[in-house]
């Protein structure tokens, strides 16, 4: 079995100057009682070269620590073409046809499609070996990742806030805490209204303090997190370690 991490939750790609060409979308949802496939556009911009490229297909899962990988997958999907040469100034258009059935589907399913540029040698990077035996050369490799959503009707994301706690990480109070998708769809989360309460004291943690430390959360369904937020400055010392939290989701619709 192969995983492979992804470094971004939407889009990660290599940025290759002289190979220059883009996927869209970045993101798609098949939905019951439609078209059970979509298209991808790989386009090819300044490329001065034709660039050989395989797309296929991956399931997507996510740790609790928000490790995001995708194992490869030959029997869901019929993709077309699934290898092709991309000649310069040329858009692409590739078919991804989900070969399931809504009615087996209880949950939204999580899926990559990877666009992967197989290893080139371009003119440029001819290996040549030095007089004192340094060897130089290039391979050129790109890839898209994009995420795809199988969603069959009455889905809804349940995001419940499971525990929490304040401690110490590296001497700085820091606030614990575990978040549980149980719902049958994924929830994109852009940040929180926190609040924090001691006896009669609240401390409100501002919604760009929270988006800064975690970017986007993506729970998929009964996808499990934990969190690790370092308190601000100038959150109070008096405050016991015993205190009650409130979470309103931010949402990205």
């Amino acid at each position: 079995m192969k995983y492979i991490k992804i470094a971004f939750l939407l889009l990660m790609y290599t940025q290759i100057a002289c190979f220059s060409w883009t996927v869209t979308p970045a993101s798609f949802t098949l939905q019951e009682g439609k078209n059970p496939y979509y298209h991808l556009v790989v386009s090819s911009q300044d490329s001065p070269e034709s660039v050989p490229i395989e797309v296929y297909a991956g399931k997507r899962t996510i740790d609790k620590f928000g490790n995001d990988t995708y194992e490869r997958v030959e029997d869901k999907f019929f993709i077309y073409p699934s290898t092709f040469v991309l000649p310069p100034g040329v858009q692409q258009k590739i078919r991804i046809f989900w070969k399931g059935e809504f009615k087996d589907l209880h949950e939204e399913e999580a899926y990559r499609i990877i666009v992967e540029g197989l290893p080139v040698e371009t003119k440029a990077s001819k290996v040549t070996v030095s007089d004192d035996g340094i060897v130089t050369g290039i391979k050129v490799l790109k890839t898209y990742v994009t995420s795809l959503y199988i969603n069959p009707k009455q889905t809804k994301a349940q995001t419940i806030l499971k525990s929490h706690h304040i401690g110490e990480l590296n001497g700085e109070k820091t606030l614990f805490f575990n978040l549980k998708n149980a719902g049958n769809k994924h929830i994109l989360i852009k940040s929180f209204n926190m609040n924090i309460t001691s006896e009669n004291n609240i401390f409100e943690v501002s919604e760009n303090y929270i988006k800064e430390a975690f970017g986007v959360i993506n729970l998929l369904p009964k996808n499990e997190r934990e969190f690790t937020l370092v308190l601000p400055k100038d959150f109070p010392e008096n405050f016991s370690d015993s205190t009650k939290m409130s979470l309103k989701i931010l949402e990205y619709k």
